[in-house]
């Protein structure tokens, strides 16, 4: 398991291309979920991390006791709903898994490339492998320094991100580089309009409620811009 990951740290591109084909569908099924339920459990700790760290013990109101600090915590830990949250995190985390992969999939049906689905599922897992380093050391790191961490994180998704890209782009066969940037934008832009319209549809909101919330980020648009005038006036 070490071994593995510190060859997707050193060569991210290749490895994801040999596994793309050494994976069939079941294993890489097993695989994303198993990195789903990672992925849920360093979000609960990191959460149990922050509402431990948020509690302290001078306030403005004097400073607790000991036990006084840990019934607080425990307070907000259980208000957290970490039980029922992990679990919905392991299914979002499946499903965009899942997204990712039959994104890759279209976009190579779409330029006639003969790619099974269980190549762009391997792909996607083994970038939410790089992912999953990225918030361990992020949860770890934060315990020194917060902001390291979260620069940390940045850099390990950026490298992942473009190794994914990279991998996906080796993989297919004498590709036009620019009808694969075209139908990539086309598939992801449809994605995402996909997304919103579940969405709303989900949350009942409709395109009426879109346009007042836009004509009010609109007005405070304005009005900040009408402020930011008026003391540049004054001064």
């Amino acid at each position: 398991m070490l071994q593995n990951m510190l060859e997707m740290i050193k060569t991210p591109v290749t490895t994801m291309l040999e596994k793309s084909r050494q994976e069939d569908l079941k294993k890489g099924a097993i695989k994303g979920a198993i990195l789903s339920v990672v992925l849920s459990l360093i979000s609960v700790i990191s959460t149990i991390i922050t509402i431990i760290k948020s509690v302290e013990k001078d306030t403005l109101f004097g400073e607790l006791t000991n036990q006084e600090v840990w019934e607080k915590r425990w307070d907000r830990i259980q208000d957290a709903k970490l039980f029922s949250a992990f679990f919905k995190q392991i299914l979002i985390y499946a499903a965009v898994i899942a997204i990712i992969a039959v994104i890759l999939y279209i976009i190579a049906k779409l330029l006639k490339n003969e790619k099974k689905y269980s190549e762009t599922l391997s792909m996607t897992n083994n970038t939410l492998v790089l992912l999953t380093i990225g918030m361990i050391v992020n949860t770890l790191v934060s315990l020194i320094y917060a902001p390291i961490g979260i620069v940390l994180t940045l850099m390990i998704s950026i490298y992942a991100i473009l190794s994914l890209i990279y991998a996906f782009k080796e993989s297919l066969d004498m590709v036009d580089l620019d009808k694969l940037v075209l139908i990539s934008t086309g598939v992801i832009i449809a994605t995402v309009i996909i997304g919103i319209i579940l969405l709303m549809i989900v949350y009942d909101i409709s395109f009426k409620d879109l346009s007042s919330a836009t004509n009010i980020f609109d007005l405070l648009s304005v009005t900040s811009t009408t402020s930011d005038y008026s003391d540049l006036l004054d001064f």
